[in-house]
């Protein structure tokens, strides 16, 4: 109740300030608007480099313990759909984080290259502020790989990334960029990456807390599609990246990614299932404790690679063709983006539901910190189903969604 009466208020108090009309420097944002709109009011201030207009994916369905399809792959199984991809200029332009907004030099958000998690454009951080501080000045061309999230694995690599694949398609010349807009350059995934690109760190700037920089003309790659749907072309692009094609395959049978150092979604009775996974030629893996290199050796060796959801799993892009997934959810949480990567890197998959916990409630998407647990039936199914994966390959290949 009191946080209902507080949104209220201050959506209130920002109503007013923006119909004030004053302090057009410093106070709230005017709005969201339509990056394409804007463009078109606006064309001395900048325009669409490159465009390649939305479309949808064939998948093959998933494997899983029942006829039934859990309803977040249900809705998919028409094809995935992907979002428009864009490379645009705008002279002026503002960003702000850690939630990236991007911000025209008229005060308006765009609503196209803004993204909070869980809220739509309109209840971004960028449009519940009331002040904003004087930007910092950027000279020359910069470039936005920021992405929200983009401290955390999956974002990073699936999404921010690939932005510098966009500015390819466009034909930009890196060597013309005077700087790039990141979420940081501390972690040893982030450094790795900026190296493999060939960014020197002194064009590096990062988008912190609190941060508003303009620059004099930026630069915006789109993400590379809706979140959560991998395309096919970034899988192409990392796998370049990280150079993964030619190696040899002196890997393990399969990798069990585990989470035993996770706080959630932590595999229960993990040492028992390690103990009938090592006799099928899996050997267990700690993602967060290995190089980014390493964990694209590991990951395009392995035949089959199974685990609990969680970020080790966007390693699946480096996977070979054909190379097995098997992928556990607790059933209140159920995410279908390592699916959709499946897909577009020509990888078989399956998945399984634990069964519930003490506590567990069905909850809203995004909330996925529940621990995963199979019941007898369950483990002997999936377990019967990993020995069974590498003669199983016609079958997946039908999209018959059953084991």
């Amino acid at each position: 109740m009191w946080n209902q009466t507080r949104k209220k208020t201050r959506k209130f108090l920002l109503d007013l300030f923006r119909s004030s009309g004053s302090n057009r420097s410093w106070g709230p944002l005017h709005g969201v608007v339509s990056l394409h709109d804007w463009l078109r009011e606006n064309p001395k201030s900048g325009n669409f480099l490159y465009h390649r207009p939305s479309w949808v994916q064939p998948c093959n369905l998933p494997l899983n313990q029942d006829r039934q399809l859990d309803p977040n792959f249900e809705r998919l199984k028409g094809g995935i759909p992907h979002a428009e991809t864009f490379v645009a200029e705008i002279l002026g332009a503002m960003v702000t984080g850690p939630s990236v907004g991007v911000v025209s030099p008229d005060r308006w958000l765009f609503r196209e290259l803004s993204l909070e998690f869980g809220h739509p454009a309109e209840e971004h951080g960028a449009m519940r502020k009331f002040f904003f501080p004087k930007p910092k000045h950027l000279r020359g061309t910069w470039v936005l790989l920021a992405v929200t999230g983009g401290n955390t694995f999956y974002h990073h690599l699936l999404e921010a990334l690939p932005r510098y694949h966009l500015l390819e398609m466009a034909g930009i010349n890196p060597r013309q960029i005077n700087g790039w807009i990141i979420n940081g350059q501390t972690v040893a995934f982030q450094t790795a990456s900026w190296r493999a690109l060939g960014i020197e760190k002194e064009k590096l700037i990062t988008l912190d807390k609190g941060s508003f920089l303009q620059a004099e003309r930026l630069i915006v790659p789109s993400l590379p599609s809706h979140p959560g749907h991998t395309p096919p072309w970034v899988v192409d692009f990392l796998r370049k990246l990280f150079s993964t094609k030619g190696r040899t395959n002196g890997g393990a049978m399969g990798l069990w990614i585990s989470r035993r150092k996770a706080s959630t979604r932590r595999f229960l009775g993990e040492k028992a299932w390690l103990e009938k996974l090592a006799g099928l030629g899996f050997r267990e893996i700690f993602c967060e404790d290995l190089a980014l290199h390493e964990q694209a050796k590991l990951f395009f060796e392995a035949k089959h690679v199974a685990g609990a959801h969680g970020a080790g799993m966007a390693n699946l892009v480096f996977a070979r063709e054909g190379t097995m997934v098997t992928e556990f959810f607790n059933p209140r949480y159920v995410n279908t983006c390592y699916w959709t990567l499946a897909n577009s890197a020509g990888l078989r998959y399956a998945y399984f539901l634990g069964s519930r916990q003490p506590g567990d409630r069905p909850t809203a998407h995004g909330d996925a910190a529940g621990d995963i647990g199979l019941e007898m039936e369950f483990s002997h199914a999936a377990l019967d189903w990993i020995r069974k994966a590498h003669q199983l390959e016609s079958c997946v290949q039908t999209g018959e969604p059953t084991l």
